[in-house]
């Protein structure tokens, strides 16, 4: 059997954080040089994908549907060498109690969703 000229991506798992100002929250994925012209990173108003390709052929997925509401038009993806930070612009001031609303809410809000590509810093 030929091979095929394409290697697979392997998934893997990165460690995640956030912090949160009045008008930003930040995720921060941590992985190591990250790939921008095969990274993507997607967002509406209440929902955050993200799919990573890094060094060494890996790739990273997630899918948030966030606490609250996010301006896409303000928000952007920073990548460095170490890690991928995504700045999400808060649609309204405040805080936010987590990242990620609870599984039960998720469920009865799941719906088609469109989402805007957010742009590289």
């Amino acid at each position: 059997m030929a091979s095929s000229p394409r290697q697979d991506k392997k998934a893997v798992l990165c460690r995640q954080d956030w912090h949160q100002t009045g008008s930003q929250v930040v995720v921060t994925v941590y992985a190591k040089n990250p790939l921008p012209a095969l990274s993507t990173v997607k967002a509406n108003r209440t929902m955050l994908e993200a799919h990573v390709v890094f060094e060494g052929n890996k790739i990273f997925r997630a899918e948030l549907e966030l606490w609250g509401t996010i301006d896409i038009d303000k928000s952007f993806v920073s990548m460095v060498p170490a890690k991928v930070e995504i700045t999400l612009c808060k649609a309204s001031p405040g805080s936010w109690a987590r990242l990620e609303l609870p599984q039960s809410k998720l469920q009865k809000q799941k719906q088609s969703l469109s989402f805007a590509v957010l742009s590289f810093a």
